[in-house]
């Protein structure tokens, strides 16, 4: 059965942004759906809540240590610690990787606060007891680990994980397949109340149907090349993710991956700038995102009508 599994990925944020996204790289290439702080609104305890909920979907969490401890709560204990505690009081299968030596690390990315530097190896001593212990030196040494162990996961410990309805045999995973399509039932009930319309409107839906141009560059020899697309296509593509919302790096990942590497074998063309920002600039103009600016960065998040938008956007 053709299964698709949610990650959650948990680790500092700063010292590890690059880190963090050759795993979200490994896990797409891996056919699955990563979940970390690119998705969500700046963390606090309100949000810690949200987050809670969205570890309870995950099948699998991955942390991450490094040299730093992270922001903490009011209760002294970090938001990283938070998760992982959280996690494994869920019963869910726990990947940890540790950095070998973090005295090796530049002094930028550690934490200088004595506190925290005990704090965060009592964390480390945790988070390696009970566990086969994953030790990681660089950024590519970490992603081809990741995605071996989630690899072997998948295969010696499956979870529930995501699937197509058409291929599920049980007659309990019908029934929940007939319970998920009565949720989707009432949402589009909702969405239809909120935008007081049936269908989105045929100017729109020739809109975001309409062909454009993108431009990209080959990694591996620099050309510059133009590939077609549309609007339907990146929602129909990334709209899964929008939903909760992506940092604006997280999206030309997502646009690389799903829209310009579509016709390649292996990984190898990046969007240009001005062309991400025209991609921003159709789906706002349409009223399918909201963007925020917050922490120095952009945050693209679905607007409800963008909700509607992706539902009938899908494929089937």
């Amino acid at each position: 059965m053709d299964k698709r599994y949610q990650i959650f990925i948990s680790s500092t944020f700063a010292d590890l942004e690059d880190e963090r996204k050759g795993i979200m790289q490994a896990i797409i290439e891996l056919d699955c759906f990563p979940a970390g702080m690119e998705m969500f609104p700046a963390t606090d305890s309100e949000q810690f809540e949200y987050i809670k909920t969205i570890i309870d979907e995950s099948d699998y969490y991955v942390l991450i240590v490094a040299g730093r401890y992270g922001s903490v709560a009011e209760d002294g204990v970090s938001y990283t610690e938070k998760e992982f505690d959280y996690a494994k009081k869920k019963g869910i299968p726990i990947l940890a990787f540790v950095k070998k030596d973090i005295n090796n690390i530049v002094v930028g990315k550690t934490d200088q606060d004595p506190k925290k530097k005990d704090k965060l190896n009592a964390f480390r001593n945790k988070a390696l007891d009970g566990r086969m212990a994953n030790f990681w030196d660089t950024a590519d040494e970490l992603k081809y680990k990741i995605h071996s162990s989630l690899s072997k996961q998948f295969k010696t410990h499956p979870r529930i994980g995501w699937v197509k309805g058409n291929t599920i045999p049980s007659y309990e995973a019908l029934e929940q397949l007939s319970q998920l399509q009565e949720e989707n039932k009432q949402l589009l009930i909702r969405l239809d109340e909120i935008n007081n319309s049936e269908k989105i409107s045929k100017d729109v839906s020739m809109n975001i149907s309409k062909s454009f141009t993108v431009d990209f560059m080959l990694k591996s020899t620099f050309a510059s090349l133009q590939k077609p697309t549309c609007i339907k296509e990146v929602v129909n593509k990334i709209g899964l993710f929008l939903i909760s919302g992506l940092w604006l790096e997280g999206f030309k990942e997502l646009i690389n991956e799903k829209i310009i590497n579509s016709d390649f074998d292996v990984d190898e063309g990046i969007i240009s700038n001005d062309s991400l920002e025209e991609i921003e600039k159709k789906m706002l103009a349409l009223g399918i995102i909201e963007i925020n600016d917050n922490r120095e960065d952009t945050f693209l998040k679905f607007t409800d009508y963008g909700n509607k938008v992706f539902i009938q956007s899908i494929e089937f």
